[in-house]
């Protein structure tokens, strides 16, 4: 990848646990803050240009426990979401539904090879295939464009918010995201958490209509629109790393 102007990277490793984790500092001219993020490939760092060497060291020395932390609840996600492929199990809706697996010889529903019954998701393969988790996946990210549209515009209209448009998009460090010109995203894997969550992040992202800034008026805006959001932020922050492995601060 092409470095932009005024961009200057640099690689590293942050030994956690024994293991080396790749670490990177990208220098930018034009920001004003340092960034920390901390993803299943490792911990990305964006400062201004003009930080030294020596603060950026000290940077990476004061935050080291918390980025051992986050790692540590990233590897443990991948561990788990691993063992939940193995074990043909997935979320929805905040449920954990096991997968059925039906090969050549079932007969294929018609325009249907992903099926819900009860807490039992049936995958219908075609001969000469064994990988249910493309199909399974294109089922959940059609049902996640159809649930969050549907419950955006039930809250939109509730709140009296307006926005321009909205995307459901495979986003890699964030369940949503507002532009300044009215544009909502949505991360796809919502679909998978519970409603009340779901809800949570659109609430969240609607709110930045009103104020971009995570200030305290923002934060007045999305508690007089839902009160108790606090506890399923706070789920988000415990769990997220198991749907969408990243973490930033």
């Amino acid at each position: 990848m092409a470095l932009k102007k005024g961009q200057r990277n640099e690689s590293r490793f942050l030994e956690i646990d024994g293991s080396p984790v790749p670490l990177t500092v990208e220098r930018r001219s034009g920001i004003k803050n340092i960034s920390l993020r901390v993803t299943a490939q490792g911990v990305a760092i964006k400062v201004p240009r003009i930080v030294s060497n020596a603060e950026v060291d000290r940077l990476i020395e004061n935050r080291r426990d918390w980025m051992t932390r986050h790692w540590r609840r990233l590897r443990d996600a991948a561990e788990a979401a691993a063992r939940r492929t193995r074990e043909n199990q997935v979320y929805y809706l905040g449920r954990l539904c096991r997968v059925l697996v039906c090969g050549e010889s079932a007969p294929i529903p018609r325009g249907r090879q992903v099926q819900l019954e009860g807490d039992i998701f049936v995958v219908y393969l075609p001969a000469g295939e064994s990988e249910w988790e493309p199909e399974l996946q294109k089922w959940l990210r059609e049902q996640a464009a159809r649930t969050i549209k549907k419950r955006l515009a039930i809250i939109s209209h509730k709140l009296h918010y307006r926005y321009q448009s909205v995307s459901i998009r495979d986003q890699k460090t964030r369940w949503g995201s507002c532009s300044s010109h009215r544009h909502l995203s949505f991360n796809w894997r919502l679909i998978m958490m519970p409603p009340e969550v779901l809800d949570y992040v659109i609430v969240h992202e609607l709110c930045h209509l009103e104020e971009l800034r995570h200030s305290p008026r923002f934060w007045s805006l999305v508690e007089t629109a839902m009160p108790d959001y606090r506890q399923h932020r706070q789920w988000l922050r415990r769990n997220g790393a198991e749907y969408n492995k990243s973490t930033e601060v």
